[in-house]
């Protein structure tokens, strides 16, 4: 399930659907998510997908790093918050597919 934007508030009512994989837009806090959904729910998410698409790739892969480190041993998918632009520059993928691997 994916919803665009700051569905923090929506999130106990997201609870009850007992959703398999939760896609979070980067407006979401994960640990708050996290709290809220428990930890059956595999959280997706949630890079700013304009992080991705502007700034180099050792800044993704340095903020892909801290979010991974953060997760571990949660049931978490690394990705974007939403769409990836047309315009992300190659290396910025790699770079966000590399952190996914510490």
């Amino acid at each position: 399930m994916h919803i665009c934007g700051n569905i923090t508030h929506l999130l106990p009512a997201i609870a009850s659907f007992k959703v398999d994989i939760l896609d979070l837009d980067s407006a979401v806090d994960l640990e708050e998510a996290y709290a809220m959904v428990g930890p059956e729910v595999i959280r997706c998410g949630n890079i700013n997908p304009v992080l991705v698409d502007e700034r180099t790739a050792a800044e993704i892969l340095d903020a892909c790093k801290i979010l991974v480190d953060r997760e571990r041993g949660r049931k978490f998918i690394l990705s974007a918050g939403c769409e990836i632009t047309v315009n992300t520059k190659h290396e910025n993928l790699l770079a966000m597919r590399k952190a996914s691997f510490f």
